[in-house]
């Protein structure tokens, strides 16, 4: 006697997708770091994980990003990550980010990223004198299917290397009450 093959679940994806939208999940540390692209390279490609403390429960985000920059002053970026809570909620975001003030030392830029969580930012970094580390912050105001949601997030970033570029920030965001994380990351500078 035969048995017909298993079939394979079907919109797996798709439904995580849906219930992150339903949920208002929204993306913390995917993207690229609130630094401008180091001196004479135009692209980077990064990594990132956030652990989550959600009231009540922790959660995880990782995501990879892939930026270019686009003229003098603009970058391109596309990123995707999932974000792990009581499921899993894949995304993919592409944004365009323009440096408004782009200084030795210092920028100030604004962000703008599209996907299932349009969400703006204000990309802010200074260089600490005589050091490889950099202050940012990231400001942003993500919009989800149940409402608008602020993140404040303040990291450090460390050059040990041209092409080594390490992240971490400390961020909070209302949504569920307030919502803490932590992340870190890497970058690569090509």
């Amino acid at each position: 006697m035969q048995h017909a093959a298993p079939s394979k679940p079907r919109g797996r994806p798709l439904h995580a997708l849906m219930m992150g939208m339903a949920t208002g999940c929204l993306p913390m540390a995917g993207g690229p770091p609130p630094v401008a692209l180091p001196d004479g390279h135009r692209k980077d490609v990064g990594f990132t994980h956030a652990t989550i403390r959600v009231p009540g429960r922790f959660g995880f985000e990782d995501a990879l990003y892939y930026r270019q920059a686009v003229g003098e002053r603009s970058e391109l970026h596309v990123t995707g990550g999932v974000i792990l809570a009581n499921y899993g909620a894949p995304y993919t975001m592409i944004g365009y980010r323009r440096y408004l003030v782009d200084r030795p030392g210092r920028t100030v830029g604004l962000d703008l990223s599209v996907g299932p969580f349009p969400l703006l930012a204000v990309p802010m970094a200074v260089a600490l004198p005589g050091r490889s580390l950099t202050l940012t912050t990231n400001p942003s105001l993500g919009v989800s299917s149940i409402g608008a949601f602020p993140t404040l997030p303040v990291g450090l970033t460390w050059q040990p290397k041209p092409r080594l570029q390490v992240h971490n920030v400390l961020g909070a965001q209302l949504y569920d009450g307030l919502t803490a994380y932590w992340s870190t990351g890497v970058s690569v500078p090509l």
